[in-house]
């Protein structure tokens, strides 16, 4: 299986006391024949609890059971009822860099990403983790690396001409810490696209 899509959800349980070998239990219990390579019962592909602890319940590429049908679906998973609490912040730091890794790792954007309730009828991930999601998906705008060209040290959006001038302003807009920026990523500018931006801006103003 190649994920094509990622569902966040929540187990709808206490936030800090939820343990991972208690989902596991609830999950084995449910399907005790569908144990992971990784040892786990647990139907979610990984799992964040109240600590920000990141655990791996099974490998990206196996099936899993969080979202029917569950074909090219990766499911994460924060501890926690999210229509009466609100996820921790270590949780949040936790899974936003989780995400940012997997959409780099299986080639994914924004798009790709969905609270369960979206796919299914159901609350899941809880209305304050699905702001979350929402506001995770809109405040990056799907700027990608691809979208981005480096002209005599600057960078720019290719289609909007956008500039930014520290690494902190990209950061922002990729939504990912400025330790995390992959400069080798983003395509030296040709002198033909540097007066194309130029055009662009003058366009812009």
């Amino acid at each position: 299986m190649k994920p094509k899509e990622i569902i966040i959800h929540h187990t709808v349980s206490n936030r800090d006391k939820t343990t991972i070998a208690q989902i596991n239990a609830w999950h084995q219990a449910r399907w005790p024949e569908f144990k992971s390579s990784l040892g786990f019962f647990i139907g979610y592909h990984w799992v964040i609890t109240g600590d920000g602890t990141v655990t791996q319940a099974r490998k990206d590429t196996e099936m899993g059971a969080h979202c029917i049908p569950n074909n090219d679906k990766l499911g994460i998973c924060l501890t926690g009822n999210f229509e009466i609490e609100v996820p921790s912040e270590k949780q949040l730091n936790s899974l936003r860099t989780l995400l940012d890794k997997k959409k780099t790792e299986w080639n994914l954007d924004n798009t790709k990403i969905f609270g369960h309730k979206e796919k299914s009828p159901t609350a899941c991930p809880g209305k304050s983790l699905f702001e979350w999601v929402k506001n995770y998906r809109s405040t990056q705008a799907n700027v990608t690396y691809e979208k981005l060209v480096n002209i005599n040290g600057t960078i720019y959006q290719k289609q909007t001409a956008k500039e930014y001038k520290s690494p902190e302003e990209l950061a922002n807009d990729l939504g990912i810490k400025v330790d995390q920026i992959e400069w080798n990523k983003i395509n030296e500018g040709s002198q033909i696209e540097s007066i194309w931006q130029k055009i662009i801006k003058a366009i812009n103003k």
